[in-house]
């Protein structure tokens, strides 16, 4: 009989660590590790079609912290796990508790990022992950910058939907069906939420400095949030109107990435970026804030690093691309060829299943 592992989220909206975890529900030999998802708020936005998770999902309504640990304690009970993985500060609460109840053994999976700011929540995680037995990161920097010296790192896969197609047949018809426009410019897109730790005023601001330059180009944002007001200024203000492409939530990602040639990703601290990780799958170069774990996964025969916040070396980088189609064209296919090679999703279910035996059997 295999092992039965119940993982706890507080939604599956469509965001890094839900999809981390639906690529792991997706490519799990349920055989050998029975898999469960409790989970508690909906979204309109989610993974719970495209991963086909809803027969293993269990909701629990409740709001309050004492009825969903109540709940959390009446379904181990019923379930009888071997494992219980949380995904988030207050998911882990939960199961840290529930673990602490039921002696069901315990991981901590809630380190996303690569950095740890001076805020409450981030002090409060790190308290949790002091006292928790196991943990689990998705980038070296993460576990550093929590001060965690035994935790494991679970680098990200990235599904297969985003492989680089091997030909250019009915390209131009894709960029008139997505963007609206016949395009014979380079595109450079990135995928992030609108929220301030993204920075995307810096990016707007190199790519104003890549306009007045005399560059052409397109840049897809697909991504929503509280800034999208305070963007759309900023587009209009710096003249980029006819340049900014913005197209709110999409889940048909991957073509957008079939018809760009650059991907752009500022944020303040990453672990192991999914975005930055199905751009390189999808045969793109890569240009990065030099945060957290992202240089972990960003290699300079396919990517350029530039200091956080730094528009003008992000800008020069822009321009070097732009400038160069057999650059774009080289590192574009050693972006590929490294993704392939090293984030697979069986490579990430073969180390996930690695981790899993290791705690479960004291190792």
């Amino acid at each position: 009989m295999g092992l039965k592992i119940i993982h706890i989220i507080s939604s599956l909206a469509r965001g890094g660590r839900e999809r981390q975890l639906s690529i792991i529900f997706k490519y799990t030999d349920k055989d050998k590790y029975s898999t469960r998802i409790i989970y508690f708020n909906e979204s309109d936005q989610n993974y719970i079609v495209e991963y086909h998770l809803s027969k293993d999902l269990i909701r629990i309504n409740e709001s309050g912290f004492l009825t969903r640990l109540f709940h959390l304690l009446k379904i181990l009970r019923q379930e009888q796990p071997d494992l219980i993985f949380s995904w988030g500060i207050n998911e882990s609460v939960l199961g840290l508790l529930s673990s602490m109840l039921t002696g069901v053994r315990f991981v901590n999976g809630s380190i996303r990022h690569g950095i740890r700011l001076n805020r409450s929540s981030h002090l409060f995680r790190y308290l949790i992950l002091k006292i928790s037995p196991n943990v689990v990161a998705n980038s070296k920097a993460g576990l550093l910058a929590n001060g965690i010296r035994k935790g494991y790192v679970l680098y990200n896969g990235v599904d297969k939907i985003f492989a680089k197609k091997d030909t250019t047949a009915g390209t131009e018809e894709l960029k008139v069906r997505l963007t609206g426009k016949h395009i014979d410019y380079p595109i450079i897109i990135s995928v992030a939420n609108l929220v301030p730790y993204k920075d995307y005023f810096s990016v707007l601001t190199a790519l104003k400095e890549a306009k007045e330059s005399g560059k052409d180009f397109l840049y897809i944002i697909i991504g929503d949030g509280p800034m999208k007001d305070e963007i759309i200024e900023m587009i209009n203000a710096y003249g980029l109107s006819n340049y900014v492409l913005l197209t709110g939530i999409k889940e048909n990602v991957n073509e957008y990435l079939q018809i760009a040639d650059i991907f752009l990703h500022s944020s303040r601290g990453e672990g192991c970026s999914n975005a930055i990780l199905e751009a390189m799958f999808s045969g793109l170069p890569v240009i990065a804030s030099d945060t957290g774990g992202t240089s972990e996964i960003v290699k300079e025969t396919f990517g350029f690093l530039f200091p956080y916040r730094d528009h003008n070396s992000l800008s020069g980088k822009i321009i070097a691309l732009l400038d160069n189609p057999g650059l774009r064209e080289t590192m574009a296919k050693k972006a590929f060829e490294y993704a392939n090679d090293n984030f697979l999703p069986e490579k990430m279910i073969e180390n996930y299943y690695k981790i899993i035996t290791k705690i479960i059997t004291n190792q």
